[in-house]
Formats: C-alpha cells, sequence, structure tokens
C-alpha cells in the first residue's frame, strides 16, 4: 500500500506509563509518537527504515519542534498525521497533526527536519530511486 499526498494517518494509545500521576501523556511521548508515525509513513510509501538503513542512509533529528495545545490522556486512541512538508535529495521536513480519534479538536503539532547521513556521520545526497519514493507522497512525481 503507498500513501497518498497528505492522507497517511498512524494511531496508537495512550499507556499509563506515558502519562503523569492526573492521566495526562508527558510532553517527550509525543516526539516518541512522531518517530512512529514517521517510520509508518516512509513504510508506506514502499521502504522500511530498516531497507533504506541497509541502502546506506541514516536519517537523523537536525531540529525537531511541538507546540501542545490540548492535552491527552490515558487511554486515548491517538490519530496522528505525518505529512512531508519538503524533501531535497540532502534534506526532509516533515509535519505532524495529533488528533484523538473521532474528535476534530486539534492536540498538537509538531516537526522533524532530516538529514540524509551515510553510516560515518556525513551528509549524502540520496539515490535517486529513494528520491522518487518522496518525491510520490509528496505529489510531486
Amino acid at each position: 500500500m503507498t500513501a497518498e499526498p497528505g492522507t497517511h494517518c498512524y494511531h496508537t494509545r495512550v499507556r499509563y506509563a506515558d502519562t503523569d500521576q492526573m492521566g495526562i501523556a508527558h510532553h517527550a511521548r509525543y516526539y516518541e509518537w512522531f518517530e512512529s508515525a514517521r517510520t509508518d509513513l516512509i513504510r508506506a510509501i514502499g521502504i522500511s527504515y530498516r531497507d533504506l538503513e541497509k541502502k546506506g542512509f541514516m536519517l537523523p533529528v537536525l531540529e525537531t519542534g511541538c507546540r501542545y495545545i490540548h492535552p491527552v490522556h490515558y487511554d486515548d486512541l491517538l490519530a496522528i498525521y505525518p505529512t512531508l512538508v519538503f524533501h531535497t535529495r540532502l534534506k526532509l521536513k516533515i509535519s505532524y497533526r495529533l488528533f484523538v480519534e473521532g474528535d476534530l479538536t486539534l492536540r498538537s503539532e509538531g516537526f522533524t527536519l532530516h538529514c540524509f547521513m551515510n553510516d560515518q556521520g556525513r551528509p549524502v545526497r540520496v539515490s535517486p530511486e529513494i528520491h522518487q519514493l518522496f518525491a510520490r507522497l509528496s505529489g510531486k512525481d
């Protein structure tokens, strides 16, 4: 299955371990959920993150941010929409919108900026084949 531009959704549930004593999710968990949504998005374009690494490409986070708008609570089913904002053969940026399933209230929004690197930690241009997979996701074939 290939994700359509702007339509990919990743679901996860807020675990008890994700929350504080008030049952509200800890702010650090959002970055873990974003990472899971990003990994799922990459898999949806036709390659797993593991296969990306086997081809010699890593995607470390260069910059990240999150705006917490409304809290999420223990046992909420989350719907996270990762969207490819831009990509080049060297960098890509993904935004994330987080909702509780069945509720249109935006709970948080964030982003991650990545650079393709080799296994020596040096920036590299991604292969045309991989670049084309991301181009399909952005609707810019």
